[in-house]
């Protein structure tokens, strides 16, 4: 499968050596008090593996179909390193060049070759959708007998309470290496935003306009005046429709007349005016309705929330789940480089990695996200810190957690998202950030982008601020050359560049005439006064 963006040049190929998509229908069973047929998919893909262009700019090969070879995507198999091309080849490791050609009909020197990255090796992906539905045979229900009906329901143990119908999916990779370089990044973020993330321009608009009416009921509190703009908006609909058919009688007409005579323009002239004048009213007509039809339904809407504050809340019991969505990663390592792709900035190793977002009947949300452990580390040569970042605590267990972050949100309230909880839980962290490590990261994230013009501004920005009247120096003439002075003990302001650490340092010394002293006089009242 070969994906394209639409911001970016360049290509993604997804192989995999072994494929499956299985489907198994339940018996049906019950579920609390209904009875549901459910349905579960599973897909298994063996030796998965993702390749990607290499270059950001467009060249003449870009618009033509890469095809892979058979060797590249089968399964590894062990192979001898006698002959002097299995020893030029790059391997099966992760960052590896392979060759692909354009047309496999020409032969082999008339083919047009061009290199592709492996930017993800070989990994096993599964995935698993369970769905509920009611679509079950009537006579095959009439087979199954009811559950039994238990005298004593609240003294039933948890443990053995039967989970409800949840459609679920859930994603599964083991292990995965990544290799990535910022044109392949940005890349796979257009493939994913325009893609994966990818909404229908008619049903985005039909939404932004669903949110807007929302808006306006929630802002008009009025229930006259919004049943007065359905009425409005349901007569100027009736009337596109009699001015709808009153010029289509005019048309047939015209063209009853245009049997007899063929060949008057007068009548032809009328009737391309008709027509144009019809496909106006027909386009107002579907905008009209569609404009009232999402009124109506929110009037509905906002009608029965409004009926349902009126009355007590829910229950936490009635409150169920509806749908789940998992991803788990046992062991991810990415590994950062340079635009070349073989010279690494940073690697960054990720175990136990959890996401699950639970969708609930109240149209409350719940997203829970877990790490077991992290560390990412400096490639750049000669760092000064090898480690970046990695939590304190060395043991890795399955059970201990180094981050944790859950938030449950709340049904949006005037087309506004709400958050209820909003929790962060983390280790103790070592962090050992450089200068020059911070820019290489911020050119691979955000390419094209100064930071040193953002660094400046937010500084100015900050010096406005200083009311004190110690002077303030520009963090610019903090940096020390390699040929500056030694540092001298009457200076008020000192500033170097710690060589052996890479970390700016800044040392102030105090005024020479306080502004405020302690009155050592014991007969005043107020032992703070101000020296004169």
């Amino acid at each position: 499968m070969v994906l394209r963006g639409a911001e970016t040049e360049g290509c993604v190929i997804v192989s995999a050596a072994k494929a499956q998509l299985l489907q198994c229908q339940h018996h049906p069973a019950w579920y609390g008090d209904t009875l549901k047929q459910k349905t579960s998919w599973t897909c298994l893909l063996d030796g998965m593996q993702y390749f990607a262009t290499t270059e950001s700019s467009p060249t003449e090969q870009d618009g033509r179909q890469l095809w892979l070879e058979v060797k590249n995507i089968e399964e590894h198999r062990e192979r001898s390193l006698d002959s002097v091309q299995e020893l030029m080849e790059s391997g099966q490791a992760v960052g590896g060049m392979v060759t692909t050609t354009t047309d496999w009909n020409q032969p082999a020197e008339a083919q047009q070759a061009q290199q592709v990255q492996r930017i993800i090796s070989r990994c096993n992906c599964r995935m698993y959708y369970i769905s509920y539905s009611h679509d079950i045979d009537p006579e095959l229900a009439t087979q199954i007998k009811p559950p039994e009906v238990h005298e004593n329901q609240e003294k039933e143990d948890l443990l053995k309470k039967q989970e409800g119908a949840v459609d679920t999916f859930t994603l599964i990779h083991h292990e995965l290496e990544i290799s990535t370089n910022p044109a392949q990044y940005a890349m796979i973020l257009d493939i994913v935003n325009n893609l994966l993330l990818h909404v229908e321009p008619k049903r985005k608009e039909h939404s932004e306009k669903k949110q807007r009416v929302r808006f306006q009921l929630e802002i008009s509190s009025n229930p006259e005046e919004q049943r007065s703009s359905i009425l409005h908006l349901q007569e100027a609909v009736r009337q596109h429709v009699a001015q709808i058919r009153h010029l289509e009688k005019q048309m047939y007409s015209i063209m009853k007349s245009l049997q007899d005579d063929n060949k008057n323009e007068n009548l032809l002239d009328v009737n391309q005016k008709l027509q144009l004048q019809l496909n106006q009213e027909k386009a107002n007509l579907q905008l009209e309705s569609e404009e009232l039809n999402i009124l109506i339904r929110c009037f509905k809407d906002f009608q029965l929330q409004r009926a349902n504050k009126m009355e007590l809340r829910k229950q936490q019991e009635d409150v169920s789940v509806v749908r789940r969505t998992e991803f788990y990663f046992a062991q991810a390592r990415w590994r950062l480089t340079e635009e070349d792709g073989q010279l690494g900035i940073a690697e960054l190793e990720l175990q136990r990695f959890l996401y699950s977002k639970v969708n609930k009947s109240d149209d409350t949300a719940e997203h829970l996200l877990e790490l077991g452990w992290f560390t990412m580390n400096n490639l750049l040569p000669n760092a000064i810190y090898k480690v970046v970042l990695r939590p304190q605590s060395s043991c890795q267990s399955g059970r201990q957690l180094a981050l944790r972050l859950f938030s449950k949100v709340r049904p949006p309230v005037g087309g506004i998202s709400v958050k209820e909880h909003f929790e962060v839980n983390v280790v103790p962290l070592t962090i050992q950030l450089s200068h020059r490590f911070f820019h290489r990261m911020m050119g691979f994230f955000f390419p094209g982008r100064n930071v040193e013009d953002d660094e400046v501004g937010d500084e100015e920005d900050k010096s406005k601020l200083v009311t004190t009247g110690i002077p303030v120096v520009k963090p610019r003439q903090l940096i020390a050359t390699d040929d500056a002075v030694p540092l001298g003990s009457g200076k008020g302001v000192a500033q170097g560049l710690s060589r052996s650490s890479g970390v700016r340092r800044s040392f102030r010394k105090l005024p020479e005439h306080p502004v405020d002293d302690i009155d050592k006089n014991p007969g005043k009242k107020s032992i703070f006064g101000r020296r004169k």
